[in-house]
């Protein structure tokens, strides 16, 4: 680093009781919590742990050419929802599973089962862990799809 550049971040650095301070997450894992302002969900955030579950959320979530610049992300689960569920569950998991191992690669992907819940919707549930753990304790992430 040059030294022009280390002046540079000394004066863009801010002190622990400014309010720029205060507003910024101290996880190097985060995002604004989903929801809408109804649930005073405006401005929170999701850090670490919980962000990583919202992600696995979004990804399950997410219809497959939804996201304009990312044709590409999350899964294509709805060509399976009218089929069978001894045809459909298998491939929803593989869908699951493909998608989690490509676009999150902060987790290491332990299993997916899914299972149809009061004959209206499916439950996914995601065992992982996070590639930085240091006690590869294993997170169980359920999603309703």
């Amino acid at each position: 680093m040059t030294d022009q550049n280390a002046q540079i971040l000394n004066s863009l650095t801010y002190h622990s009781n400014s309010p720029l301070a205060k507003a910024l997450p101290a996880s190097l894992h985060w995002q604004l919590k989903l929801g809408d302002a109804a649930n005073d969900n405006l401005g929170i955030t999701v850090e670490a742990i919980a962000d990583i579950e919202q992600c696995l959320g979004i990804i399950c979530t997410t219809q497959k050419g939804s996201v304009p610049l990312d044709p590409n992300f999350a899964v294509d689960i709805e060509t399976y929802i009218d089929k069978p569920s001894s045809n459909s569950i298998p491939l929803i998991v593989s869908e699951l599973t493909t998608a989690i191992i490509v676009f999150e690669p902060r987790v290491v992907l332990m299993g997916v089962t899914a299972i149809i819940n009061n004959y209206s919707n499916i439950i996914a549930t995601i065992t992982w862990r996070p590639t930085e753990a240091i006690n590869h304790q294993l997170i169980y992430t359920e999603v309703a799809l």
